[in-house]
């Protein structure tokens, strides 16, 4: 069963090379069986730091279904590659995938006592209160 990917990368800020790049890997999903579903527009961007004496780079994403065997085969061929400064592949949910949502959010929810519990409790505890006040009213 393929899986979704996420696949963002910093290519040398040379249209030449990033644009080889860009080609190997596009490839290298391809030859591994993937499926491209979605390619950004690749910009130009500054770095934070300099990488390979590059003080900028182009910066993209590719989202692709590939096999979860061939990840490490991609990431392990592409990590060789001299004309991508750095990239990262990150496994991503279907978006209409409910079991996930549901396991994603259960952890977030707070169990409380419904209100209305609340509300029956409280108003026990003032009647009693009530009650012992007039009790002891009434005796003197």
């Amino acid at each position: 069963m393929n899986t979704y990917y996420d696949f963002s990368y910093f290519l040398p800020p040379d249209a030449a090379e990033a644009e080889e790049a860009l080609e190997k890997i596009k490839n290298e999903i391809k030859n591994r069986e993937g499926v491209i579903i979605e390619e950004s527009v690749p910009s130009k961007k500054q770095l934070s730091y300099e990488i390979r004496k590059n003080k900028d780079g182009i910066f993209g994403t590719i989202k692709f279904l590939l096999n979860p065997e061939n990840i490490n085969l991609l990431t392990l061929k592409l990590e060789k590659d001299k004309n991508i400064l750095r990239f990262v592949v990150r496994k991503i949910q279907k978006k209409d995938d409910a079991r996930s949502y549901k396991k994603r959010t259960k952890m977030f929810v707070k169990k409380t006592v419904p209100q209305k519990k609340q509300d029956e409790k409280q108003i026990a505890e003032i009647d009693k209160k009530i009650d012992e006040l007039l009790g002891s009213t009434e005796l003197n």
